[in-house]
């Protein structure tokens, strides 16, 4: 090893000390009765810097280590869209997968074997996945399990929305999922119009109405209204 690269490798030592010594504060932080102030705009700013984004690579290593259990999940979110379009086109801050809601516990106590533990519980009504379980690494890598009844879901979802007409994406609740390919792997991914249904409803951030056009363009779907607000 050259001189140039012993100097870079001492140096970067003290960084990532100081990046594992934030994440262990934030962690204690957020398991206390103060938890509720990490939601401020400020301190979220600064967990993005802190955390580890996931790669191609990482995310099989975590689909691998869940199939090792015996449990069979779906990939959504900004992952899920890339596995659909075939190729990465962005950082991802998490890694959202669907597991059938019995199995939800032993879907944690898979990635906990893979060095995740469970910070919270979050629930959005209305929402296409409703309950959500946030897990995170030591490295700062989040895995959100969304748990669904797969006897109901997602048609249970498209009954709410046409009781208060919403129904503005046209998806069949009988097709909720598609194949996609991560690292030429072919995976389990969240159908494409379901993608995009998913989306309406809420401000969309640059990057979801991003992956929304791309869905739009890649398999030839109609743009749904809610983009024409969307620069």
């Amino acid at each position: 090893m050259g001189q140039s690269a012993r100097q870079t490798g001492i140096a970067s030592r003290p960084k990532e000390s100081a990046l594992r010594a934030a994440r262990a504060v934030y962690g204690r932080i957020e398991r206390s009765p103060a938890a509720p102030m990490l939601r401020a705009r400020v301190v979220q700013q600064t967990r993005r810097r802190l955390q580890r984004r996931m790669q191609a690579t990482e995310v099989l290593e975590v689909l691998d280590g869940l199939k090792a259990s015996g449990l069979e999940v779906c990939i959504a979110g900004g992952w899920g869209v890339d596995a659909l379009l075939g190729t990465q086109t962005r950082q991802h801050e998490d890694l959202d997968l669907i597991v059938d809601l019995a199995r939800e516990g032993d879907a944690q106590a898979a990635l906990q074997a893979l060095g995740f533990r469970r910070i919270r519980a979050e629930f959005f009504p209305g929402a296409l996945m409703p309950k959500q379980i946030i897990m995170r690494d030591r490295a700062g890598r989040i895995v959100d399990l969304h748990g669904v009844d797969p006897h109901t879901w997602p048609g249970s979802w498209r009954e709410r929305l046409d009781r208060a007409g919403r129904s503005a994406v046209p998806f069949d609740p009988a097709k909720p999922f598609a194949v996609g390919t991560i690292e030429g792997r072919r995976i389990e991914c969240l159908s494409p119009e379901l993608q995009l249904a998913s989306r309406q409803g809420y401000e969309l951030p640059d990057s979801a109405a991003t992956d929304a056009r791309a869905l739009c363009a890649r398999f030839h779907l109609a743009e749904p209204r809610y983009l024409q607000t969307v620069t």
